[in-house]
């Protein structure tokens, strides 16, 4: 029951996601695509041939950059559970059968993805071994078995928290080791080791990590005895739903995506004088904008990694570096319109007394200081190509700007009002 229970929601959830990519791959996430693809390529390259950087490939601080990175991509590929809030009653006294069948196809399904995420990120750093001379066939072999193998453990111990009494218990502190600092530790040891050392390393290491595997592994007898906490269970697999659909609505307007509310003290200050003697309207959007849990985040990611992309890429084309500023003051106006949609949809919105074309007013004016505060952000960060770049940074995002306030803007929120 456990296995076919796990399997008919990974199609469901398999069909949700054919679904949402859909609606993910538009025009402007394909183009975005491009150009971080080519903004990636452009920096990498210049890193391995520009001179510069030589002194990198004979540096000791380069194999701990790389172990750095290799942990920073154990981190993606979490526990896949799929439950759901009703599975607190309808699962009601089949914990064993739960944590027997039903977590076990979880960590295998979790395990395939989790594979691919280590295999993208040994494939970004294999040029950067083969620049340095460390590019062995033992040397790939034993760190490519790490990370399998360490990911297998981590989604290991992740199955045990979601136990109401775990078998191997990880307080916070020691789990946060694991998590950065031991795996960091032992890919510089693979990395700086002599393959001769390295084999034994590696086969003391496997065989850790099978009998850890025996240790959690959960039988008929065991399976009796263990109860589930359902209410980490079902947050923990509500929180992975929401990064999920966070993602995809970075470029594409996802219907069933919910937003949630949190008071933030440190903004009170500037929420005060910013909407001091606003448009009623206005003061509620930029409220709802600065306390929502995601969407204030998602514009700061978005405005950053903008601003980290045009001053690092000071040698590309300067085609490259418009679009991407561009693009990225559209993503922000682009994000900021499922606002105006969740307000709208609010019937205390519906029964004030504000007509649609005020509403849509004030949101354009939130949307256009937004927009101000980002291209400024966008110009800064090309100070260091001079003022020139920054001024055609600058014209660039004002007609940009003007099209997506005058045009785009407009269109948008009267489709979002039809529906």
């Amino acid at each position: 029951m456990g296995k076919q229970l796990y399997y008919q929601r990974f199609r469901q959830a398999q069909k949700t996601t054919i679904k949402y990519l859909r609606l993910l791959f538009n025009d402007h996430f394909v183009i975005f695509l491009l150009i971080a693809f080519g903004a990636g390529v452009l920096g990498y390259r210049e890193v391995m041939q520009r001179a510069n950087y030589q002194f990198l490939w004979h540096s000791d601080w380069t194999c701990l950059l790389i172990a750095v990175l290799l942990c920073f991509g154990l981190q993606f590929g979490q526990l896949i559970t799929y439950f759901k809030p009703a599975d607190r009653l309808y699962l009601l006294g089949n914990d064993h059968m739960v944590s027997r069948d039903y977590l076990q196809r979880a960590v295998n399904v979790s395990f395939v993805f989790a594979i691919l995420w280590q295999l993208v990120a040994i494939s970004l750093i294999l040029p950067i071994l083969f620049k340095m001379q460390l590019l062995t066939a033992v040397k790939l072999v034993s760190l490519s078995l790490f990370l399998f193998s360490y990911k297998y453990s981590l989604l290991l111990l992740a199955r045990e928290k979601l136990l109401m009494k775990p078998r191997l218990f990880i307080n916070g502190f020691v789990q946060g080791l694991l998590r950065t600092i031991v795996p960091i530790v032992i890919i510089w040891l693979i990395l700086v080791i002599g393959d001769g050392g390295l084999i034994i390393f590696t086969l003391v290491w496997v065989i850790c990590v099978v009998v850890l595997a025996m240790f959690l592994h959960v039988n008929d007898k065991q399976s009796q005895q263990l109860a589930i906490d359902w209410l980490t269970s079902i947050a923990r697999a509500q929180v992975h739903e929401r990064r999920i659909l966070h993602f995809y609505a970075t470029f594409a307007d996802v219907p069933t995506q919910t937003y949630q509310v949190k008071r933030r003290k440190y903004l009170d200050y500037f929420l005060n004088r910013l909407t001091k003697r606003r448009d009623m309207m206005y003061s509620l959007y930029l409220l709802r904008l600065a306390r929502g849990t995601e969407l204030l985040s998602l514009i700061l990611r978005l405005t950053i990694v903008g601003g980290l992309l045009i001053a690092a890429l000071s040698t590309a084309p300067k085609w490259v570096i418009l679009s991407i500023a561009g693009l990225m003051l559209y993503l922000v106006t682009f994000q900021l319109l499922p606002l105006f949609r969740e307000t709208e949809q609010k019937k205390w919105t519906q029964i004030m007394p504000i007509a649609i074309q005020s509403r849509q007013r004030a949101f354009r004016q939130l949307n256009r200081h937004l927009m101000i505060m980002v291209g400024g952000v966008f110009v800064l960060s090309a100070i260091s190509q001079g003022w020139l770049m920054m001024s055609y940074i600058l014209g660039v995002l004002v007609i940009i700007g003007v099209a997506l306030d005058r045009i785009y803007l407009p269109k948008q929120l009267k489709m979002k009002r039809k529906l």
